[in-house]
């Protein structure tokens, strides 16, 4: 091959693999996915779990195996032979953030509202991250992530929102509370029926009432990106929603971002984090918004303060920008940076 031929292809680390879903899935050029390394019997002896993928979710971030170099819309079967970009591979990523080549770190998400598409909301430096090798302002038209966006059945409100959107555009839910602190309205990709205003879209379907974490996205966009490679702990990231006086749990390992912006009145939303099974592996958790009276409050099963001789029991979040990330260190978590919140 010539180098002026040479010199224009981007580099690809590709295989091919059995990518397992329902029906009428549409997984699009781009987006990210997991092996399914549990598949079968545990204790059977079973090669294929390295060639077998599935949707991106909290419970496989870890195992993420790479992006789809097309897009495909599974057979009545379930189940397609598929082409991935692995890991170190430059290629088309699915994006749901704008661009600024080699500046911007996008990060997959792990079922939050749109599953395997890259976003630079805070995430690690690891295997699910990607890094933009071509400026893009269309990953997102806008969008609003302190839980000041409403929907009430399929209105969605807030200023500008909508500036720039059409019918046939899409708003993501990443997700959703109400302003007293109760399940929402349900995360997905929700195609826009209408734009009253720049501050007033109509969704096609309703997805349920609540505050929420969102943004508006015209088409399928994509950027050139190389995908990071390293360690497991994931480069992903998932939303959370906190709910008053009661359980919102976190995946383990990558970065956690939670919905603010809603009163919490009766009690904490609670979260337990899970010991680790990595040696390195690491966990991070932001806010965005404020709780109120109320926090996001994170029992630590083991752990270590940043002193690294003080036991580390619990993380009160309840402040816009609130962060924290631990590493586990083989027999319990160690807190690395605290800004913001309340430790016990």
């Amino acid at each position: 091959m010539g180098m002026a031929k040479h010199i224009n292809l981007a580099e690809k680390f590709q295989k091919k693999v059995l990518l397992v879903g329902t029906a009428g899935d549409v997984f699009r050029r781009g987006v990210g996915v997991a092996y399914n390394r549990d598949y079968g019997t545990a204790a059977t002896r079973e090669e294929s779990r390295d060639n077998r993928v599935e949707a991106l979710a909290t419970a496989n971030h870890c195992d993420f195996a790479g992006v789809l170099d097309e897009t495909v819309t599974l057979p009545s079967t379930g189940q397609a032979e598929v082409i991935i970009n692995l890991p170190g591979s430059i290629c088309d990523v699915a994006i749901g953030s704008d661009t600024v080549i080699n500046a911007t770190v996008l990060h997959a998400l792990a079922a939050s509202g749109a599953p395997g598409v890259f976003r630079d909301d805070v995430g690690f430096y690891a295997k699910g991250a990607a890094l933009a090798l071509q400026t893009v302002t269309s990953g997102k038209l806008v969008e609003s992530l302190d839980g000041s966006a409403v929907v009430a059945t399929n209105t969605v409100t807030k200023t500008g929102l909508f500036a720039g959107a059409a019918a046939g555009d899409f708003l993501v839910i990443l997700a959703s509370s109400t302003a007293a602190g109760a399940a929402g309205a349900t995360p997905g990709i929700y195609e826009i029926d209408s734009v009253t205003s720049d501050d007033v879209g109509v969704l096609v379907d309703a997805p349920g009432d609540g505050d929420l974490a969102c943004y508006v996205v015209s088409g399928n966009p994509v950027a050139l990106c190389k995908l990071l490679d390293g360690e497991p702990s994931s480069g992903c990231i998932e939303w959370v929603s906190p709910l008053d006086n009661a359980a919102t749990q976190s995946m383990v390992g990558g970065f956690t971002h939670v919905l603010g912006g809603v009163v919490l009145g009766s009690g904490d939303a609670t979260s337990t984090l899970a010991n680790g099974t990595r040696m390195g592996e690491k966990k991070g958790f932001i806010e965005h918004g404020a709780l109120g009276t109320q926090d996001y409050l994170i029992t630590v099963t083991l752990g270590l303060q940043l002193n690294g001789s003080t036991d580390l029991n619990t993380i009160e979040m309840d402040a816009d920008a609130d962060v924290s990330v631990l590493e586990w260190v083989g027999t319990q978590w160690r807190l690395v940076e605290n800004v913001g919140p309340t430790l016990a």
